[in-house]
């Protein structure tokens, strides 16, 4: 039986995976440029017309392309467009409404509820942007922080000054304390901005989330596309979920079908 396709349509691209028996397979990331222009790659045209069903969020309904929003043709599977609104995530009761939360948020909430069901955590998403959520005791979505991602903070720099470049930032705490020449000086700075600041938050959160006599610590979980290159220079966080936004669209989509 075909299995499910679920893409997560984040700020600047759009990432896929391709399940059979609630099992990842085939997988990719398509730059939003991909899906208005030359079209996607075959692999992806395949995934979409053989899947029995098809899930799709975004951050907003405007980043979907238009590939992704015509009508269906007779014959390819159907295809639900998730909203924060649509998900049946609980919340902590302090948190605003479901459509004022980004969908991605919730998503990764309903995702490690389906990894660990009960107790706190604290869930980093490395993306464009960078989102630290607290997932409270009773496994609700409480709230969190979301900053500027590295790719992001160094194209600021280019944005707001006349002459400085754009730079990959180091995020590895074993480069020299400071950069002798404009680009390294970047690297090391922005990449420790964001260390320090993702850090920080990662202890505050996770001392709030954990109060309370006898609670565990709550572990520390990271996912988002560049998870795997910041977790390992951030010793706070202990494991990589890196589908962990997928975990969930496949949960809400078997819950609306």
């Amino acid at each position: 039986m075909p299995g499910a396709l679920t893409i997560d349509v984040g700020n600047s691209t759009a990432a896929w995976v391709l399940w059979e028996a609630g099992v990842p397979g085939v997988r990719g990331r398509i730059a939003h440029a991909e899906l208005r222009g030359g079209g996607p790659p075959e692999v992806f045209v395949d995934a979409w017309r053989g899947s029995a069903r098809v899930g799709i969020a975004s951050v907003e309904r405007e980043s979907v392309s238009a590939l992704l929003l015509q009508p269906r043709p007779e014959g390819e599977p159907p295809r639900t467009f998730l909203s924060a609104a649509d998900l049946e995530v609980p919340i902590a009761p302090e948190v605003t409404r479901h459509e004022r939360i980004g969908v991605d948020r919730l998503l990764n909430t309903l995702g490690w509820t389906t990894q660990a069901p009960g107790g706190p955590a604290v869930l980093v998403d490395f993306g464009t942007a960078i989102t630290i959520d607290a997932v409270d005791a009773a496994g609700r979505f409480a709230g969190g922080v979301i900053l500027p991602g590295a790719t992001l903070l160094s194209a600021s720099l280019v944005q707001g000054t006349a002459r400085l470049p754009e730079v990959e930032p180091s995020p590895d705490p074993r480069d020299p304390a400071v950069g002798h020449e404009t680009r390294s000086a970047i690297a090391r700075g922005v990449g420790g901005l964001l260390r320090g600041g993702v850090a920080h938050h990662i202890g505050r959160i996770r001392a709030w989330v954990g109060q309370g006599e006898g609670r565990q610590p709550a572990p520390v979980v990271a996912t988002g596309g560049d998870a795997e290159q910041w977790a390992q220079y951030l010793p706070e966080i202990e494991r990589v979920e890196p589908l962990l936004t997928h975990l969930g669209l496949l949960a809400a989509l078997e819950a609306t079908s």
